[in-house]
């Protein structure tokens, strides 16, 4: 069985904000597909716009047939 490493990285102000407001960071596919200017962007914007990113809030409940839904089990 192959075994996944993951490593802590600090949350941008923007992403820091959005877990605080909202209770959830983003989502594992957001982290690894998006660049952090991007990924920083659609936290700041959800947070001004005082509503959770959708693919994000949910993600712990939607099972994708990826190595991450491990993530959230």
């Amino acid at each position: 069985m192959a075994k996944v490493r993951l490593e802590m990285t600090e949350l941008s102000p923007s992403v820091q904000a959005y877990s605080d407001l909202f209770g959830h960071e983003p989502a594992a596919e957001a982290e690894k597909f998006l660049s952090p200017m991007e990924l920083d962007r659609q936290a700041q914007e959800a947070v001004d716009k005082g509503e959770p990113i959708p693919e994000w809030r949910d993600r712990a409940t939607t099972e994708t047939g990826t190595l991450l839904d491990k993530l959230y089990r």
